[in-house]
């Protein structure tokens, strides 16, 4: 009797790995720093042998997990600008103005970097980040900064307004002022004319006289 001969059952065909892109994502989370170079090579230790389930949202992931601690302290010795800056690149990319000083700070310790645009460190910080605690009093000061330009910005606007009032009623008394004083100053140029026919006939006397002596 025979017995039909059963196939083995076929098992699912995974994709091939891109070790190329997995190391380009290793370098990206782990090669700017001391601290998580050591966690990327601790992290490639335990790693398993099979990496062919390994994808690079597992790696950014399991760096954040171990990077925790010290995103935390690179956190939190920065200023409210700073920490503004950070927050603003990871929601949105892009950064206020006013933050501008700040953002040299932060490149300058190689938590943002220019290529050419800003960006975070990375990946593993970026989602940091978004999780910090306390967001919403980081980002509160943005608000505050823009209630404080809008108050500035009115106060200036009244003064501008109250000054050229001021200058306008200044040149006003100036004006009437200057009309005013022309008759006198008429008068005085008339009076002055007549001295000086005065002055003018008695210094001629002298010589007359002379002359009919």
């Amino acid at each position: 009797m025979s017995y039909p001969i059963k196939s083995p059952a076929a098992r699912p065909v995974r994709p091939p790995v891109d070790s190329s892109e997995l190391v380009r994502v290793f370098r990206r989370e782990c090669g700017g720093d001391p601290v998580l170079r050591s966690i990327g090579a601790e992290l490639v230790r335990t790693w398993p042998e099979d990496a062919s389930s390994v994808t690079p949202k597992m790696i950014v992931e399991e760096v954040l997990v171990r990077a925790h601690d010290y995103y935390l302290r690179l956190w939190a010795p920065r200023s409210k600008f700073e920490k503004l800056a950070m927050l603003q690149l990871a929601q949105e990319g892009v950064v206020n103005p006013h933050c501008e000083e700040a953002l040299r700070v932060l490149v300058a310790k190689g938590l943002v970097k220019q290529d050419p645009n800003f960006l975070l460190m990375n990946e593993s910080f970026r989602l940091f980040l978004l999780r910090v605690p306390n967001r919403a009093d980081v980002l509160a000061v943005e608000q505050e900064g823009e209630n404080l330009w809008s108050s500035l910005r009115g106060t200036v606007w009244v003064g501008l307004i109250v000054l050229t009032a001021f200058v306008a009623m200044t040149q006003q008394q100036v004006l009437q002022g200057f009309e005013a004083a022309l008759p006198l100053v008429g008068g005085g140029l008339t009076a002055a004319g007549k001295l000086y026919d005065l002055m003018k006939t008695a210094w001629a006397s002298p010589g007359k006289t002379a002359q009919s002596a």
